[in-house]
């Protein structure tokens, strides 16, 4: 398993979550040809792990695995504040509707069916990475928006404070 280091920070690392090698190796190949960094879980209880120790950028997550289901890690690393905001793709034979929507409801990004087609999974990938960077810049917008609010706000008090002090000082004379 690989995880981000000081050389590959630029590269996304996308967490992929399935208990079946053959599975794990075929997404490894595609994405790292696709220049992401990987990290791989093969049951539930591993991923959630993995996803809070190493904060991947994206996770793929297979919904049918023994122990914890895709559908419980998803709600187990969206009540965590560390784990919440990271994007979850749901990769998965179920073709169910309610299957489908289910996934979203608990807080799935979006949802791939097996077998999957290696352009759609890719464009869907990028997709949600850069709705995500998109996210971190509002977040950090707003944040210096606030800090700038502050501000502004203790310059106004202070400046209402000098009014009535001379106010003061001006009615004393």
């Amino acid at each position: 398993m690989n995880t981000k280091d000081s050389k590959s920070q630029e590269n996304p690392l996308i967490l992929i979550v399935d208990d079946a090698p053959v599975n794990l190796q075929v997404l490894s190949g595609l994405l790292t040809g696709a220049n992401y960094e990987i990290a791989a879980a093969i049951d539930g209880e591993e991923a959630i792990s993995v996803a809070s120790h190493v904060f991947p950028d994206i996770i793929l997550l297979d919904i049918i695995m023994p122990g914890l289901d895709g559908y419980e890690v998803c709600k187990r690393l969206k009540a965590r504040p560390q784990t919440k905001d990271i994007p979850i793709i749901f990769l998965t034979a179920k073709t169910e509707p309610e299957d489908i929507m289910e996934g979203f409801q608990i807080g799935g990004a979006d949802y791939v069916t097996k077998p999957f087609n290696s352009k759609e999974l890719l464009t869907k990938v990028h997709t949600h990475l850069e709705l995500k960077k998109t996210r971190e810049r509002q977040k950090e917008l707003i944040s210096k928006l606030q800090e700038k609010i502050e501000e502004i706000s203790k310059a106004e008090s202070l400046k209402q404070r000098t009014r009535i002090l001379r106010r003061i000082f001006s009615t004393q004379r």
